[in-house]
């Protein structure tokens, strides 16, 4: 799926929102989630002081989900969006991040975000990446339901992604959780807007 920010790799379209009543609404992370073919993992917020493992993340995965992911052919995210990756604010980059493993095994085997559109303060881009051999588990369907109640709780009434047109996982995680308003195709890639359950007449009462 699309990198949250302008153009996959171009600056963020976000303002960082003051006070941390944002950070205080994700107390409940982290948490362990059992996996549906019982596999168990640690749900929780992504940290600065994660950003390591989010690099040997991007390097676990193969090059056909770093595609998918930033919507190009690259070996990894550059280290100046390594930095805005994990730099996450928790109010307008919310970004949650799967580990496995305890101590010194600690690893992240999937990462999502979104981000909130400077212009758009109701809407937010999506973001979403599983390592390979932990697809087809309901990671992804996890993490999509759990942004849309995180951004349901700040007022973000709509999401939007761009996915690759040749990926199907991807476009079929969609197909089964939301309906979309829109759908549109350009150059392969196929942008999608969708609600996130926040009621629209309610936003601005929340602005």
């Amino acid at each position: 799926m699309n990198s949250p920010n302008t153009g996959a790799l171009g600056a963020p379209r976000w303002l960082p929102l003051e006070g941390d009543l944002a950070r205080r609404q994700l107390a409940r992370f982290p948490r362990g989630i059992r996996l549906r073919d019982g596999c168990k993992v640690r749900l929780q917020e992504l940290r600065s002081r994660d950003r390591e493992l989010l690099k040997e993340f991007f390097a676990r995965c193969s090059p056909e989900a770093i595609r998918y992911r930033f919507l190009c052919s690259i070996k990894g995210p550059s280290d100046s969006l390594l930095d805005y990756l994990a730099d996450a604010d928790g109010s307008h980059h919310v970004a949650l991040i799967v580990k496995q493993g305890q101590g010194d095994d600690e690893k992240i085997v999937a990462e999502c975000r979104y981000v909130v559109l400077k212009d758009r303060p109701y809407a937010a881009d999506i973001a979403v990446l599983v390592l390979d051999e932990m697809q087809r588990r309901g990671i992804a369907t996890l993490l999509i339901h759990e942004l849309m109640e995180i951004a349901c709780s700040r007022g973000v009434t709509r999401f939007s992604a761009d996915v690759l047109a040749d990926n199907r996982a991807m476009l079929s995680v969609f197909r089964k959780i939301v309906h979309p308003l829109s759908s549109t195709v350009t150059q392969g890639v196929i942008h999608i807007e969708f609600r996130t359950g926040y009621p629209e007449e309610k936003m601005s009462e929340a602005a």
